[in-house]
């Protein structure tokens, strides 16, 4: 199970991040056109990440440069944000360090592979409440793995019974 997970899976529409209680079920074999096919079957509770556009999500500062910020979403998927071109408003990453948290909105997510390009952009509410945000929104490292997992469990569907 572990080779799929952070993967994109079509009939899942998502990435699977993670899977507990798992119960095997059991095999069969079928002899298709001189070919075996065999199947097993299992249980478990899957979490699936599912992103939309549009939809604020959370991630954790990897690196910042000169003209994006890269992230991660559930200490796995990368997300990036650009910095705007010929703006001269005051753009949030020339302020943030790594390992801050920030909430951001997709603006595009490709899916034509087995991993995930999630691009985005600081919502405009934000920007234009930019210090009383700054409080809310970004964080420092010092916060804990339990906030971590509640946070991860929030953004995610839970699939039951996948085989």
């Amino acid at each position: 199970m572990r080779k799929y997970l952070y993967r994109y899976d079509r009939v899942l529409d998502g990435l699977l991040i993670s899977y507990r209680n798992g119960k095997y079920l059991g095999c069969s074999a079928d002899l298709m056109n001189g070919s075996l096919e065999i199947q097993c079957n299992i249980e478990a509770d899957f979490y699936i990440f599912q992103p939309k556009v549009g939809e604020r999500l959370k991630g954790k500062v990897k690196e910042v440069t000169a003209d994006y910020i890269e992230l991660v979403i559930h200490k796995g998927i990368n997300a990036t944000i650009p910095k705007p071109l010929f703006s001269d408003e005051l753009w949030i990453g020339d302020t943030l360090s790594v390992n801050q948290r920030v909430l951001f909105t997709p603006t595009i997510i490709d899916l034509r592979s087995y991993s995930l390009d999630i691009q985005g952009t600081f919502n405009e509410t934000y920007e234009l409440n930019f210090e009383y945000e700054k409080n809310l929104i970004l964080s420092s490292e010092s916060e804990s793995e339990e906030q971590d997992e509640k946070e991860e469990s929030e953004c995610v569907s839970l699939v039951s019974d996948w085989s």
